[in-house]
């Protein structure tokens, strides 16, 4: 029995010794795995701790401009486009010259985009804007294309050649063509008259029968759309030329207006 007593309390004495060695010591090693046990556990990041968000210090994605105005050109391209096969009054050539106006309006996107976005990185959308130039010219050229080649293609010549044929036919109903020593009419690139070049026939002595001469002819000029003449009578001595232009002015000019206005020069 003494000796059954004896290994129950040498067996006590064991476990007391092993739950004594479990602990970690109070020196340099026990502080150690007190830390990594302390960073082991969750708590606050420094972004907690401060309250600053990270998205200040990193860098923002970057913002891309072009698409406002890749839309509005599309849209007005298409609208003129359209309006040209229909109406006969709208020229694709002539509204082709307001082209430029889309660098305007995407400079105005970049601006607009540089205020609101202060801290964004803006950028251009080259791929939009190559589309956009693309398909612009692209639809331009080719509505353009048949107006072009009939203004400067091989046809052109004997067309307006016919026209000022007409042109001087008309002219000649009402003017006497013994009077006239030579008539040019010239046209400009949508076929319509634009200046007269008119050397009346026969000496004269005074303005006042140049003035006489040329009045009818200067109407007839301005009934038939032409803006600007250029007029000329002389003799041997003097030469008197008439210069005029704007429609109105050809049809409510006087013959005494005529002698005013009208320049005489010495014939060498």
């Amino acid at each position: 029995m003494k000796h059954t007593g004896e290994m129950k309390k040498m067996n006590e004495e064991q476990k007391t010794m092993g739950m004594a060695t479990a602990e970690p010591p109070i020196g340099e090693e026990g502080t150690t795995e007190r830390a990594k046990t302390a960073e082991k556990k969750p708590g606050k990041t420094g972004v907690e701790a401060t309250g600053k968000s990270k998205s200040k210090d990193s860098p923002q994605s970057p913002v891309f401009v072009g698409r406002i105005t890749l839309g509005v050109a599309l849209i007005v391209v298409g609208l003129l486009v359209t309006a040209s096969l229909f109406l006969p009054g709208v020229y694709l050539l002539t509204m082709a010259k307001f082209a430029p106006l889309i660098l305007v309006l995407l400079g105005l996107e970049i601006l607009v985009a540089t205020v609101r976005y202060k801290e964004a990185n803006v950028k251009v959308g080259f791929g939009m804007t190559l589309l956009c130039l693309i398909l612009i010219f692209g639809a331009v050229g080719a509505a353009i294309l048949p107006d072009v080649w009939e203004v400067y293609g091989p046809g052109r010549w004997e067309r307006q050649e016919e026209i000022v044929q007409k042109l001087e036919r008309s002219f000649y109903e009402q003017i006497d063509s013994t009077q006239v020593e030579q008539l040019s009419i010239y046209l400009d690139e949508q076929d319509k008259p634009i200046n007269a070049y008119v050397n009346l026939a026969g000496e004269f002595t005074s303005a006042e029968g140049v003035a006489k001469t040329a009045l009818p002819m200067v109407h007839k000029l301005a009934q038939l759309g032409i803006e600007e003449a250029h007029i000329e009578g002389q003799n041997t001595k003097q030469q008197w030329s008439l210069r005029l232009k704007g429609v109105y002015s050809l049809k409510e000019i006087t013959e005494a207006r005529l002698v005013e206005i009208m320049d005489v020069a010495e014939i060498a």
